[in-house]
């Protein structure tokens, strides 16, 4: 899968500027994919979460005044040949969300894609193109990048749930520290380093992000800590 095939992947025209729904997404997919390393199977995701993943992320980040309608990307990305979309038929024109949610779609990453993607280096080229060609003028003053990261990790031994409430934003370093038990979040939110129990920062919360205190015990636990 060349990786220039993900900035060439058409984006709808609102008033002569292409819409960032496309690139979103994907940038959403490939930080997914980040946080689900070692997990086997698929990586398509059902519509309902879908929606409550990407939707926020589309309002926030999307043009000023565009309508927030995960479904375009969820069903539309399918043209890129990086992205596949199960359980609806061939549909004219975008099914709406009551007809993704009836079938029981899932949509995410293809096989071919998940497999060069789940590659370091690969997923910082594709970022650094996505952000480039789409998004030139979104988060430029930091110029961050921001990954899901699941709480309780998905599949054995551990089987969290695939749920917004099992996920975290953090930045690669900080993902990366927190799967290694590196860090790990008081119940006041505060963020400690596991080997001194230094605070590192408070979590930002988001009051449309509800986490699980559960899972936030449960990987306080994995690193010592009750």
């Amino acid at each position: 899968m060349p990786l220039i095939r993900v900035t060439d992947e058409g984006t709808h025209i609102k008033d002569r500027r292409p819409s960032r729904h496309k690139p979103i997404t994907l940038l959403w997919a490939i930080g997914r994919l980040a946080a689900e390393q070692g997990r086997t199977g698929d990586h398509l995701v059902e519509w309902q979460t879908f929606r409550e993943e990407v939707g926020p992320l589309l309002r926030d980040f999307g043009l000023p005044n565009s309508r927030v309608t995960p479904q375009y990307p969820f069903w539309h990305l399918r043209s890129s040949g990086l992205w596949d979309v199960e359980g609806i038929d061939t549909h004219e024109g975008t099914p709406t969300p009551s007809q993704l949610a009836a079938a029981g779609a899932r949509a995410g990453l293809g096989k071919d894609a998940a497999k060069v993607l789940r590659r370091s280096p690969a997923r910082a080229e594709a970022i650094g193109l996505i952000c480039s060609r789409h998004l030139p003028d979104v988060d430029r003053v930091d110029s961050h990048y921001s990954a899901a990261a699941h709480i309780r990790g998905l599949g054995a031994p551990h089987l969290g749930p695939d749920q917004l409430s099992n996920l975290l934003c953090l930045c690669p370093n900080h993902h990366i520290e927190f799967d290694r038990f590196a860090i790990y979040i008081e119940e006041d939110w505060t963020v400690r380093r596991n080997s001194t129990g230094a605070v590192e920062y408070e979590l930002k919360l988001h009051a449309d992000h509800v986490i699980d205190q559960d899972h936030i015990r449960y990987h306080r636990a994995l690193c010592g800590h009750r």
